[in-house]
């Protein structure tokens, strides 16, 4: 199990092509960071021990039941410019699941507008070819303001991954988040599952 959810965790973060053309270019904003805006969080008590876990760059906290394994690695888009993935990625080896978040830029070509829609598509399909999985199920999420997705996906191995996708366009860079737990048994309703994905507190730029 632990090869191929590695591999999904970089495979998760490419859909890098979801832009329009447009006359105008994307608006510059202040992208300093504030303080981290609160997020819903269900059965509070069951992260109270957790490790908490701040991305390198400050760009959103989230608890992991352990302390995390940061990854760090570059990858090409189809337009050839180089994105920085950061992820982070425990693994519970004993009941046999994996538990991960990642960050990175969106970068857009000069003039072009960004599509969330087609992002939160190309985020899907690239999980699922990734791991050669099927999707179960698919909703449209909120998450603190942030458009997303909330996906569940099945393996031939009867592996299933729940996943939450978040897009913030609304600043200069825009950034694509992914929190996701896998269950080599297929049970991924297990508390902690729900919890850790809930614990995501992502930091925003003071005009949001």
């Amino acid at each position: 199990m632990k090869y191929r959810i590695l591999s999904l965790s970089l495979a998760l973060a490419l859909p890098l092509t979801a832009c329009d053309r447009a006359s105008t270019e994307t608006p510059t904003t202040d992208t300093s960071a504030s303080p981290i805006a609160e997020s819903p969080v269900t059965e509070p008590s069951l992260t109270d021990d957790w490790q908490a876990y701040t991305e390198k760059n400050g760009r959103y906290q989230i608890k992991f039941p352990e302390k995390p394994i940061e990854n760090n690695q570059q990858q090409q888009t189809p337009q050839g410019q180089t994105v920085e993935i950061t992820t982070a990625i425990y693994e519970d080896e004993p009941n046999k699941r994996v538990y991960v978040s990642s960050v990175n830029e969106m970068p857009l070509p000069e003039g072009a507008t960004f599509d969330v829609e087609k992002g939160l598509d190309g985020g899907r399909d690239g999980a699922t070819r990734s791991t050669n999985s099927t999707v179960v199920s698919e909703e449209k999420i909120d998450y603190d303001g942030l458009p997303g997705r909330s996906i569940v996906m099945s393996t031939p191995e009867g592996a299933k991954i729940k996943m939450n996708m978040l897009i913030n366009a609304q600043q200069e860079k825009a950034m694509f988040y992914q929190v996701w737990v896998a269950a080599q048994d297929g049970n991924i309703d297990f508390p902690e599952a729900q919890a850790f994905l809930d614990s995501l507190e992502i930091a925003r730029t003071e005009e949001q």
